[in-house]
């Protein structure tokens, strides 16, 4: 038997065209609620499900667990997993999605995402994705449900890259010893001799600490971390910098080639540089 949800929301979108369950994924709800209260599914929910706290702090029960959920901390569960949860705080402000699909089962079990309490860094591009979709939501554009279909496998890859299990007090741990090599690549990101053993010696530290210590914290190798400042900078020059060319902007950003750049660029944003300086 379920509670009703007694909570107050401030968009929810239920997005089932008619073919949508035809689709490999497809969203069935997405929303974001301003009050989260009490929801107690003892028989679960049909679709597997997210939530993710955007504010405030809740706790969950699950799988005979008690968990909290702070910012930027999310609970993935699968469909007619029994679950309970409320606020902890007065005010605890949530994000939710909510999908289906042929090929919903098999997709999440290739990417080895099982049920439970995920967190990020905020430097993580899952910390935005979640909101993303839920703007595209609202434009109410998808007629067909393909932007959504696409918008969910996008997120699951995600989840798999950048979502951490392990416990909040070790990811701070750890970003606290990355913390003056973090600094340091912010202002050396330019330099295209940085290698992976710049990094270590900057810290003291072997590569393989220092794999195993951005792998935990980040989802990502030192190098990756590198290049995801470097993409970072080279969009805000592309911007702001109207009349350098790709090829000056590639160089100023670290890279030692233009065509290492573009096919870097390309497969990070998802579109070459100059045509996300047109777009943009």
């Amino acid at each position: 038997m379920n509670t009703p949800n007694m909570l107050t929301a401030r968009r929810r979108f239920v997005l089932t065209p008619a073919d949508d369950n035809k689709l490999p994924l497809y969203i069935e709800s997405i929303g974001d609620n301003s009050h989260e209260a009490l929801v107690d599914r003892r028989d679960g929910y049909p679709f597997f499900h997210w939530i993710q706290t955007v504010s405030g702090e809740g706790i969950i029960w699950f799988e005979g667990n008690e968990t909290r959920l702070p910012k930027r901390h999310g609970v993935f569960l699968h469909p007619d997993m029994p679950h309970r949860y409320e606020a902890l705080t007065e005010r605890w402000e949530t994000l939710y999605i909510t999908f289906g699909g042929t090929a919903a089962q098999a997709i999440v079990a290739s990417l080895g995402l099982s049920s439970g309490i995920y967190h990020w860094e905020e430097e993580s591009p899952l910390a935005e994705l979640p909101s993303d979709m839920l703007r595209r939501a609202e434009s109410d554009s998808d007629l067909f449900g393909l932007s959504g279909s696409a918008d969910v496998y996008r997120f699951l890859i995600h989840l798999q890259k950048y979502g951490h299990t392990a416990s909040p007090a070790s990811v701070a741990g750890n970003v606290r010893k990355l913390r003056p090599l973090i600094s340091w690549l912010e202002e050396r990101y330019a330099d295209a001799s940085i290698g992976i053993e710049h990094m270590a010696d900057r810290l003291g530290i072997s590569i393989r600490t220092l794999n195993t210590l951005f792998r935990d914290t980040f989802g990502l190798t030192p190098y990756a971390y590198l290049l995801h400042i470097r993409i970072r900078h080279a969009k805000a020059m592309l911007l702001n910098e109207r009349d350098a060319t790709v090829k000056s902007v590639s160089a100023a950003a670290g890279f030692r080639d233009v065509s290492h750049f573009t096919a870097t660029f390309r497969r990070t944003v998802g579109m070459p540089p100059d045509r996300f300086r047109r777009l943009h």
